[in-house]
């Protein structure tokens, strides 16, 4: 009898197993054995692209459900389109990268390598449930099951904690905050303070894009997920705020009743949605219920808190003369909502749509699908409202928004967030010092992948940059991976690329940076996420030199 073994834990794992069985990995964890791997990341990454297009209009058929169950807003829009589940953001959820394991080991591992038997070892029970779903007819063994169990109790009290927090801190900023009479505005900068905005107060993904006579649409409290401030900082952000001539703050123009409004959202939202928990969800034969349940739930998480900020936007947009809106996040939950406020209720006011960041062919996220696009509230039951443009950061971008269904595609005169390159000077470039940038999510999966390179080179000197959102490494580098020669890198970005001889990258946008420079950069992949870098879609397409795919 030949097994496969399937391990999806974090951490290495000893085992004694038949040199004629396989092992296979789900995540960064390596099965220590003699046996022979049979992991390929590039088929893996080339089945992301091949079932693309199904997976889209899949969960696109979603949204029968949702208006099945009432779960739409203001009688005019399905809540579908303000969902996670419809954003498809496989940087945060495993529905997508396991779909594709699954098909792997399905139609090209266990007829070739005569599998009789598979065994998972510290694999989930959704990842288990959809493996046994598509591969039932013969034995599957489960061992040390993880079980990602849905605590609905927990995330109401994590939405009373949102919203009795959220009251506290708008109490305290409409105490500070003095509001400004303005009349005419060109061009309103949607974002978020103080996430975006460096000592200088300048907004690091529009750049000079903002003018003498543009105004930024500020909030600080937002939905809780994408920035949560303490309700200590509230006080010095918002005197800061007092003091700026081109801010309009967008939470100032919330009321407290607003989060009442939101908390009962919740509420009802909560109860009409329990049905969707109960249905069974396949894609090409494969179960993954357990996995959309997971990306419904974080949806109705979301989605009571962005409605909270409706009668704000509305007030902010009634009360000043306003020509166009530019806002970034317009491909995610918070930016969809936002659009389709300005476009049911300011038809007038021209919606520009930024890119924030690196676009790719794999990152889901941008792919809206067939026929669900209209700017025509009438149609918005099973369609979306899209911005009236899109600024694009490149052609490769372009190509992108273009494929994934967005109208009136424009290249940026340059790219703003990318300003900060042009006062690189690579002439002090120190051999053998390598910058290693894990993305938001993935830091101790990187270095965890990046141990025996990191140790097996004691010439070169590591440096780790964070995400500057990330909290992995906000107590220094665990002692599992402070070898002697890494460190942890705080200072800017730009400081690293004016000397590092080599970059190493999972998703970061500073791959692509790196690349923009000259700098060779090594793309790693992981077995438990699809890499979004635009590196690979350049190195698919032009194979340069200073590209290197890791795919083991």
């Amino acid at each position: 009898m030949r097994f496969l073994y399937i391990y999806g834990g974090s951490k290495d794992y000893k085992i004694s197993i038949n040199k004629r069985d396989f092992i296979y990995h789900i995540n960064t964890g390596v099965l220590q054995t003699e046996s022979d791997c049979l992991d390929d990341l590039r088929m893996i990454h080339d089945i992301a692209l091949n079932i693309k297009v199904d997976y889209i209009n899949y969960i696109n058929s979603l949204n029968r459900s949702f208006i099945e169950n009432e779960l739409i807003y203001e009688k005019s829009i399905s809540l579908f389109y303000f969902s996670d589940l419809f954003n498809k953001r496989s940087e945060l959820f495993d529905t997508y990268i396991s779909i594709c394991h699954i098909i792997q080991i399905k139609n090209n591992i266990i007829k070739k390598y005569k599998i009789d038997c598979i065994k998972t070892i510290e694999c989930s029970d959704s990842f288990n449930v959809a493996l046994t779903s598509i591969i039932n007819n013969f034995q599957i063994i489960i061992a040390n099951e993880k079980k990602n169990k849905i605590s609905l109790l927990q995330s109401q009290i994590s939405q009373c904690k949102y919203f009795f927090e959220s009251i506290i801190k708008l109490i305290i900023l409409k105490f500070y905050f003095n509001d400004k009479n303005i009349e005419d505005i060109n061009s309103l900068f949607l974002t978020r303070y103080p996430l975006h905005f460096n000592k200088e107060f300048l907004e690091n993904k529009y750049g000079s894009l903002v003018k003498s006579n543009d105004f930024y649409l500020i909030s600080m409290l937002t939905d809780g997920l994408h920035q949560n401030l303490k309700i200590g900082n509230i006080k010095d952000y918002t005197k800061i705020l007092n003091k700026k001539n081109n801010v309009i703050f967008l939470d100032y123009h919330l009321k407290i009743i607003d989060f009442f409004y939101g908390f009962i959202k919740n509420v009802t939202l909560h109860i009409k949605s329990a049905r969707l928990y109960n249905k069974q969800y396949f894609f090409k034969g494969i179960n993954i219920t357990k996995y959309i349940q997971k990306e419904i739930h974080q949806s109705f998480i979301r989605i009571p808190r962005l409605l909270s900020y409706g009668s704000a936007i509305k007030k902010v947009f009634s009360k000043y003369n306003i020509k166009q809106s530019i806002f970034y996040l317009h491909e995610y939950s918070y930016g969809r909502y936002y659009n389709y406020i300005l476009a049911k209720y300011f038809p007038n006011v021209k919606r520009v749509g930024f890119q924030h960041g690196p676009a790719a062919k794999r990152k889901l996220l941008y792919y809206l699908g067939k026929n669900v696009v209209s700017n025509s509230f009438s149609e918005w039951l099973y369609k979306t409202p899209i911005p009236n443009t899109v600024l694009a950061e490149d052609e490769l971008s372009k190509e992108v928004y273009d494929e994934s269904g967005f109208n009136n595609v424009q290249i940026m005169e340059k790219i703003y967030r990318l300003e900060y390159l042009k006062k690189i000077k690579r002439d002090k470039i120190v051999k053998n010092i390598v910058l290693i940038v894990p993305g938001l999510h993935d830091g101790l999966l990187m270095l965890e992948k990046l141990c025996l390179i990191i140790q097996d080179n004691p010439e070169q000197q590591f440096i780790l940059k964070p995400h500057p959102r990330s909290r992995h490494f906000a107590l220094g580098i665990p002692e599992k991976y402070n070898f002697k020669n890494i460190s942890l890198g705080n200072e800017h970005i730009s400081k690293y690329l004016k000397r590092v001889s080599k970059v190493f990258v999972t998703y970061s946008s500073v791959g692509y940076e790196a690349y923009l420079l000259g700098i060779p950069v090594r793309v790693i992949c992981l077995p438990n996420k699809i890499n979004e870098s635009p590196l690979l879609d350049i190195y698919e397409k032009e194979k340069p030199d200073l590209i290197s795919i890791d795919w083991n």
